[in-house]
């Protein structure tokens, strides 16, 4: 095969529309839908298929990765329709004659779609309004070379209570009075991180017996404070030991013990490129335009079923 054949060939080439991914937040998601979709085409204008009112297309995954996904392991192919059907845009069923064929048929649940798409249409409009504002804050404030000429915004136990809507929540650990609208000095910041960091180190050794797994979480803790303050030219507001430990808890338990979609080894041990899944999980979640408000806080990042939902999108079978 010469190169220019992988570009040539039209009848091998793969045509996604971008807003579906977009909508469904996941290319592979997109591309497995795009294609059930093109099977349905064929069978509805065939006029087989057609049960309970909806036309269907069924494959085992050895089936799917020979006809339609050479590129995929059968993992991650079976990975990418659990979670369409977990979304409610799949639908899977069982129409065979034999009892002992367990052999999934699919189809499109169209209405579930388009409550997607008009959840994408308007938090779209959100971002936009929310995108304007950050760059109306951002235009009083001058970032160079990963400094921040001006003050940092006042972190207070007020406006964090009100933005953190989250099942891990905590107090700001601040001298900052609330009646008070003193700035926060980028040197008493810097003390405040620095203290914040030492205290998660010491909560992740008493806490993880691991001690590999307690590496990677403090290595991946500093990603994610470094990352916040590269993104928004500001420190990660400070937490409380409480909440520190449950962020600590969270990241050293990513399991998948349900579905078993990967193992713990592909959370916490590093690839040939150096970076664990669990960093590429915190890069990704700042990749990533979150269609609810939020703040970016690592209690959100946290959460149990949002680290499952990035560890099955990013661990690569």
């Amino acid at each position: 095969m010469n190169f220019n054949e992988l570009f040539v060939d039209k009848s091998k080439t793969l045509i996604i529309n971008t807003d579906l991914a977009l909508v469904l937040g996941d290319l592979n998601e997109a591309i497995v839908l795009n294609q059930l979709n093109y099977w349905l085409g064929i069978n509805r204008k065939a006029g087989k298929n057609f049960i309970d009112d909806r036309y269907w297309v069924y494959n085992s995954y050895s089936d799917w990765k020979a006809k339609d996904f050479p590129y995929w392991s059968e993992k991650t192919i079976q990975r990418t329709f659990t979670r369409l059907e977990n979304k409610g845009v799949v639908v899977s069923a069982n129409y065979n004659k034999l009892g002992i064929d367990k052999t999934k048929w699919y189809t499109i649940d169209t209405e579930k779609l388009q409550e997607l798409v008009d959840e994408f249409n308007s938090d779209e409009d959100k971002m936009t309004n929310r995108q304007d504002n950050m760059t109306d804050r951002q235009d009083k404030m001058t970032c160079r070379e990963g400094q921040c000429d001006g003050p940092l915004p006042e972190i207070t136990t007020e406006n964090i209570n009100r933005d953190y809507n989250s099942e891990i929540t905590g107090e700001v650990h601040t001298s900052v009075s609330e009646k008070q609208t003193a700035r926060v000095t980028r040197q008493d910041m810097q003390a405040k991180k620095d203290d914040m960091l030492n205290r998660f180190s010491e909560i992740c050794d008493n806490n993880i017996e691991n001690k590999t797994v307690g590496e990677v979480v403090k290595n991946a803790f500093c990603r994610y404070m470094n990352l916040y303050e590269t993104y928004f030219c500001k420190a990660h507001p400070i937490l409380t030991d409480k909440t520190l430990t449950n962020v600590c808890l969270s990241l050293s338990n990513v399991t998948d013990t349900e579905h078993n979609h990967f193992e713990w080894t592909d959370v916490y041990l590093a690839d040939e490129t150096g970076l664990t899944g669990l960093d590429r999980m915190v890069n990704e979640h700042f990749r990533r335009t979150h269609r609810r408000e939020t703040n970016y806080s690592i209690t959100h990042f946290a959460k149990s079923d949002y680290l499952l939902q990035l560890a099955q999108g990013i661990i690569d079978y």
